[in-house]
């Protein structure tokens, strides 16, 4: 689901994720969650990364912390 602060920011109430619309709009938070995971879990598995274990879902959780407040703002 659109979280409400997106539809809020392009003033529409009517946004929905499909085969209409599949690209996240730039306000959605959750891309910074997503991409940002998702790089960190590529850097480990590739060998890159400076640490040698990660938990994907921690990592997650930590971002949403840091962007939200607490889990519970979401």
């Amino acid at each position: 689901p659109v979280p409400d602060y997106v539809k809020a920011a392009y003033h529409n109430e009517h946004i929905e994720y499909g085969r209409e619309h599949i690209i996240p709009l730039p306000f959605n938070k959750e891309v910074l969650i997503w991409v940002s995971s998702a790089v960190a879990k590529a850097a480990v598995e590739e060998g890159v990364a400076r640490i040698e274990s990660y938990d994907h879902e921690a990592y997650r959780e930590q971002l949403r912390c840091i962007i939200y407040g607490s889990t519970e703002d979401q």
